[in-house]
């Protein structure tokens, strides 16, 4: 079995800007890779020719798509999430969608923002994407913690580890390991 990739954004543009370097390398070393981003970012200030929230999200969502494609993403997905409104959404009901991509498609590392929102941005979406992603040990979901750091447990299918853009040192020797 080959090894799986999962980055979780807030919003389009999150997946090359924040990890496009990481998910290009998985790409190139045949790595099976699954983006899921939780909004199709209608509160963005940068509207280019777009004059309504609608039209914007539509353009965002083929950007998102596209951007996926130059990346070599091999799966996508656009969450139904309003943009700048995840701090409003149903925390154990959003972690819950997550657990159960994550327990459906079973990687071996998943990547997200860190819990200030990423590394030279604080975007309270990124922050929240950070936080339902790692619900990974909040039995909140469903009274079964959903990932564990350490060893894979192929049983429910979750990930050697967890790492965000903020990354500590053991996360990148997880990382260095798996695509050495």
């Amino acid at each position: 079995m080959g090894l799986k990739l999962m980055c979780v954004t807030a919003h389009p543009d999150d997946e090359c800007f924040a990890f496009g370097g990481a998910l290009a390398l998985a790409a190139e070393r045949g790595i099976e890779t699954y983006v899921i981003c939780l909004t199709d970012g209608q509160a963005a200030t940068n509207r280019g020719d777009a004059t309504t929230a609608a039209a914007l999200g539509a353009m965002r969502r083929e950007e998102f798509r596209r951007s996926c494609e130059v990346l070599g993403v091999t799966h996508h997905e656009l969450m139904d999430y309003h943009d700048a409104r995840l701090e409003f959404v149903e925390f154990p009901a959003a972690a819950g969608r997550l657990v159960e991509r994550m327990r459906r498609f079973k990687p071996d590392v998943v990547m997200t923002f860190g819990g200030d929102g990423g590394q030279n941005v604080v975007l309270r979406d990124c922050e929240l994407s950070h936080s339902e992603e790692t619900a990974c040990d909040d039995d909140a979901v469903d009274g079964d913690a959903g990932y564990s750091f350490g060893a894979r447990e192929e049983e429910r299918g979750v990930p050697a580890a967890c790492f965000s853009s903020s990354a500590d040192e053991a996360d990148e020797r997880v990382l260095r390991a798996i695509w050495s």
